[in-house]
């Protein structure tokens, strides 16, 4: 079989273009993926965040004030955590030596400043005291395996601060999970009374903080930007 030279030279002169196109592609540098997650955050002391590092499998980091933060790798995951008040910058740089940053800053939580200045228990909504031992009229209660809504609830905390005839004003919140070690809480509930008038929460995190002598908080953070941070002992 004889084949047209012209028809097999159009054919290859055609197809070049298209081997170019596909050489491009396939040679294209994947080092202009290399990114992070994330080029700024800020965070609260012992406050953690996830950095993500794309478009490179091996990396090195470098920190211009190792006193700010600390960190730990699990492949492209860098999980840093808060352990000084300043700021810092984070330096990745991958395998083929492009570096991209993150700048971090690392504030004081405003429920950590003056804790035991007060050693009483209390409950405090948006840092203003509701009520403590230290007012008249007032009790505070811990009910184990109850939730401040009423229901049996193993593994449960409910903290009561009230007073003695629960007719004017108390604040009732509870919390699951394991009350001998910081760290996070599930299941947060918090019942206020004022005037007569019954509110519900349902926390969207809760936050176990130890402080020291047995003392420790909890934080609620409920919608609208509430935080009710209830002071009390360990169990």
């Amino acid at each position: 079989m004889r084949y047209n030279k012209s028809l097999r030279d159009g054919v290859c002169l055609w197809s070049l273009p298209l081997l170019l196109l596909l050489c491009l592609f396939a040679c294209k540098d994947d080092s202009e993926e290399f990114s992070l997650s994330e080029s700024r955050m800020e965070i609260f002391l012992n406050g953690t965040f996830d950095l993500s590092v794309k478009g490179t499998d091996t990396y090195t980091i470098t920190l211009s004030d190792g006193g700010i933060v600390e960190y730990a790798t699990k492949g492209n995951i860098i999980t840093v955590k808060g352990v000084g008040k300043g700021a810092t910058t984070m330096e990745v740089t991958a395998s083929n030596g492009l570096k991209k940053n993150c700048f971090i800053i690392v504030r004081e939580n405003k429920a950590d400043i003056n804790f035991l200045e007060d050693p009483l228990s209390r409950v405090e909504w948006n840092t203003e005291i509701g009520c403590s031992d230290a007012q008249d009229g007032f009790s505070f209660a811990e009910y184990k395996s109850m939730d401040a809504f009423g229901g049996g609830n193993a593994n449960t905390m409910t903290y009561d601060f009230s007073t003695v005839e629960d007719t004017e004003v108390f604040y009732r919140v509870s919390a699951k999970g394991d009350f001998t070690v910081a760290g996070d809480l599930s299941d947060g509930l918090v019942v206020v009374k004022k005037d007569n008038k019954m509110e519900y929460y349902k926390a969207d995190k809760v936050v176990l903080k130890q402080i020291k002598d047995g003392q420790f908080y909890i934080l609620f953070y409920l919608p609208d930007n509430i935080t009710v941070r209830v002071v009390t002992m360990a169990l």
